[in-house]
Formats: structure tokens, C-alpha cells, sequence
């Protein structure tokens, strides 16, 4: 999925705010085509870029992924728009110089819309973990902080991949 150019990353209560002109998933479905309860993951996600970030207290950074994500729908549609969760979320700060380093994890819930094939974030639980280095402090960044994210993201299928679709 190609995230929306100006998708933001904000920690409170630092609001430390991150603008990214590039911020793609990707991955593939698991077992098409087979049925599955709304707690399954039906998607892995192997692929994450959030690249020329932008922060003013930073310049240009990325995220780096770690581990593979996982996409779940978690209940019944209303109309072609069906709620999901990505979940096993970890990403690293990376490509900065300032003394500041850490992990975001958690999970983002959402809606997926079958007919536009837009993902919409409209939760986080996802936090700073393990953040070391001293500027870190001057930042106001410490493990725990909330992250929230906005955007969109539009499912755009490899050549010879139809649409994402889901059923009952």
C-alpha cells in the first residue's frame, strides 16, 4: 500500500511531528482465498518504508522495519468498508545524526475500503520503546510516549493481482 505524500508521525507529549513524502507497506495476502475468523491475519506486511521524514528538530530520517506485521479484519462490514488491525507493528529510527535513537511499536487499527481500496488509520496504541541517547531528553522522548499516525493508504495490486477483497 502507498501511503498519502505528507503522512505524519507525532509523539506526545513531546509533539515531536515527522512528515514523510514517503511512507509504504507492503506484503501479501495468506492463503488466499481460504475463510478465516475475524482474528486471523489475513496479510502479512514484510515491507515498510518511511522514508525523508522531515522533523524540524532532526532533518531527514527513516524507519526501518523489524519483524513482519500482520493485518486482521475484526468485524462485519458497513457497506464496502470493513475494520482491520495491523498488528506485531515495530519500526526503527534510522539515518539521523543527532544522540537519539528508539523503537515505535504496537498496533494501528483501521477501516479498509474494498471499493477505493484505501486503508484509513483511526487508532494507535503504538509507543516509543527502548529509547537511549542523550538528546533524546532534550527532545522530551522517553520509552512509553504515545505515537500517533495520519494519512491514508491506497492498496495499488502488482501486475497480474486483482483488488484486496473480503468476504463472509
Amino acid at each position: 500500500m502507498v501511503g498519502t505524500s505528507g503522512a505524519k508521525l507525532v509523539v506526545s507529549p513531546s509533539l515531536t511531528e515527522m512528515v514523510c513524502e514517503n511512507f509504504t507497506i507492503a506484503g501479501a495476502v495468506d492463503r488466499p482465498g481460504v475463510l478465516r475468523a475475524h482474528s486471523e491475519p489475513a496479510a502479512d506486511v514484510d515491507t515498510f518504508a518511511a522514508n525523508r521524514c522531515w522533523a524540524p528538530q532532526w532533518g531527514y530520517v527513516q524507519h526501518d522495519q523489524v519483524g513482519t506485521w500482520k493485518i486482521q479484519v475484526t468485524g462485519d462490514p458497513v457497506g464496502t468498508t470493513w475494520p482491520v488491525v495491523v498488528t506485531d507493528v515495530l519500526f526503527r529510527l534510522a539515518g539521523h545524526t543527532v544522540d537519539c535513537n528508539y523503537d515505535t511499536g504496537g498496533a494501528i487499527g483501521g477501516t479498509f475500503d474494498t471499493a477505493t481500496q484505501v486503508f484509513v488509520p483511526t487508532s494507535s496504541s503504538l509507543t516509543l520503546r527502548d529509547v537511549t541517547g542523550s538528546d533524546c531528553a532534550t527532545l522530551d522522548l522517553q520509552s512509553g510516549d504515545p505515537v500517533s499516525l495520519t494519512g491514508t493508504w491506497t492498496n495499488v495490486p502488482t501486475a497480474g493481482d486483482g483488488p484486496l477483497s473480503f468476504s463472509h
